[in-house]
């Protein structure tokens, strides 16, 4: 047999050895554990993992003997016929003095037995899993009664709530550790009880893990000190919340500033908490230019008057205060436009006890006298023309709309203002009504709007009147008549021109 295939098994066999060695005990599933029941699911967490580890070891092992069978095989066959003789009498003193198949053999066993031994645990631990959740329901539906006398409840901790920390991004580790905390200062639980813990959130084949592999639970403050020297470097965490802090994003909208003074406080109070100081000029100078014009000019004000004590800790205090004040009034104007559009809604809405108005004839519409506001379009014999009319006698019956327009609060339409005759003059008006520019009504922002206007022009996402492609129409007055032909918006056809010269020419 050859030496690199004869290398290859011997490393194989050796694995082998060493898993076999593994005590099957602590995967026993009859075992009793004496501990509380959060603390049984954890620990059958971990024997599940170690279990994992095991068989995936074994299945490597075996596959590797396959590999080098099938290598030696073909080997074999390409070897001429003077020299396969002699490669049969390696292979047979390699087996028997090593023993791979036997090996191999026992490997299989042995993961036929781990494979049982993980289907039970994995059944026992649902089962803890789903008496846990029990237990949680009963403890919610009991009535709270104050009891007669101190009674030392036990802490719980929930091993989904903290998640698990390999080692492999050390910045990662000051967030870890500050949920670790929770069980780290716990009084209540014994060294054995948190080097549990410890193990269960922390995976035996990471970085971490293989760090402290080989601690007994006795030895569960030495771990913690091992842990905090390989990855609780101060400094690198102070560099990394100065960056945090310098890269905040710009503001453009309320919900922009609300995010930015929750992140700031947060990093702020971080950096305080490692001793950095956060109050010098070049902070607060940065921070001032991501914030919007109308906030901005809010706080100069303040740091004006406040001169030479200015520090970023009054700003944060000042940031907090606008930003209070700012949402509290985008909430008012938010409740003042949905109750104005709930009463433009009772308004438009037509009773349904609204007795039945009989259709009046033609020479009637013809005679009545007419209102310039309240009168329906002219009805004109034009297809187009007729449409518009079905279209507004549809709307008439929904509910009356009176003519008024957004710019100039005079009775016409907002599109054929001519006061605001610029897109420019337009947005500047709105922003000054301080209505929303993608509907034209008030309470709310543009990022807010929930029911945008379509535009009929170009189908965006706005009113009619800014659209960007608009002409103001220079539409013609009708004049009130009593003729059915200038009421309908035609004048009468008179006597051509041609025929009245003729007569002329008689004369």
């Amino acid at each position: 047999m050859s030496s690199p295939l004869e290398q290859r098994l011997q490393i194989t066999i050796k694995k082998i050895v060493e898993l076999l060695k593994a005590d099957l005990t602590e995967f026993d599933s009859d075992r009793v554990l004496e501990m509380p029941l959060e603390e049984e699911i954890i620990y059958l967490e971990s024997s599940i993992e170690d279990l994992d580890n095991l068989i995936r070891g074994l299945c490597a092992a075996k596959d590797e003997i396959n590999l080098v069978f099938e290598d030696w095989t073909e080997l074999n066959r390409k070897a001429s016929a003077a020299e396969r003789p002699e490669f049969d009498a390696s292979f047979k003193a390699f087996e028997s003095k090593h023993r791979p198949s036997q090996y191999a053999v026992e490997a299989e066993k042995r993961l036929t037995s781990l494979r049982m031994s993980k289907s039970k645990l994995s059944r026992k631990l649902r089962l803890k899993q789903l008496n846990l959740r029990r237990e949680n329901a009963q403890i919610e539906q009991a009535p709270q009664v104050a009891p007669a006398t101190p009674v030392h409840f036990e802490v719980r901790h929930e091993a989904l709530s903290i998640g698990k920390f390999h080692g492999t991004d050390p910045d990662l580790w000051p967030d870890w550790w500050e949920l670790f905390m929770s069980i780290h200062e716990d009084s209540g639980l014994s060294t054995e009880r948190k080097f549990l813990y410890l193990r269960s959130f922390i995976p035996q084949e990471s970085p971490a893990g293989l760090l402290i592999d080989g601690f007994q639970p006795s030895e569960y403050g030495q771990a913690i000190d091992l842990l905090k020297q390989n990855y609780e470097n101060k400094d690198r965490r102070i560099r990394n919340l100065q960056q945090q802090l310098l890269t905040l994003p710009h503001c453009n909208t309320l919900e922009d500033v609300r995010k930015f003074y929750l992140n700031l406080e947060r990093i702020c109070r971080q950096l305080a908490g490692l001793g950095n100081d956060t109050d010098s000029d070049f902070y607060y100078n940065l921070l001032e230019t991501k914030l919007t014009r109308p906030m901005l000019r809010e706080i100069l004000a303040v740091k004006k008057e406040a001169g030479d004590s200015w520090t970023t800790s009054k700003f944060r205090h000042e940031l907090k205060k606008l930003l209070e004040s700012e949402m509290e009034i985008s909430s008012i104007l938010k409740k003042m436009g949905e109750e104005k559009k709930g009463e433009e809604k009772k308004q438009f809405s037509k009773p349904k006890d609204e007795p039945h108005t009989p259709k009046r004839t033609g020479n009637e519409k013809r005679m009545s006298p007419r209102n310039e506001d309240d009168s329906p379009p002219p009805t004109v014999a034009c297809p187009t023309v007729g449409k518009t009319n079905r279209k507004e006698t549809v709307r008439e019956k929904k509910g009356k709309r009176s003519l008024y327009c957004y710019f100039c609060q005079k009775k016409h339409w907002s599109n054929e203002c001519r006061k605001y005759s610029t897109l420019q003059a337009r947005k500047e008006r709105i922003k000054e009504e301080r209505r929303c520019i993608r509907c034209c009504r008030l309470g709310h922002e543009a990022a807010d709007c929930e029911h945008p206007s379509n535009c009929l022009g170009c189908s965006g996402a706005h009113p009619l009147a800014l659209c960007p492609n608009l002409k103001i129409p220079q539409q013609p007055k009708f004049k009130q008549s009593a003729g059915v032909g200038k009421q309908n918006g035609f004048k009468k056809k008179g006597p051509r021109k041609k025929s009245y010269s003729r007569m002329m020419m008689g004369n």
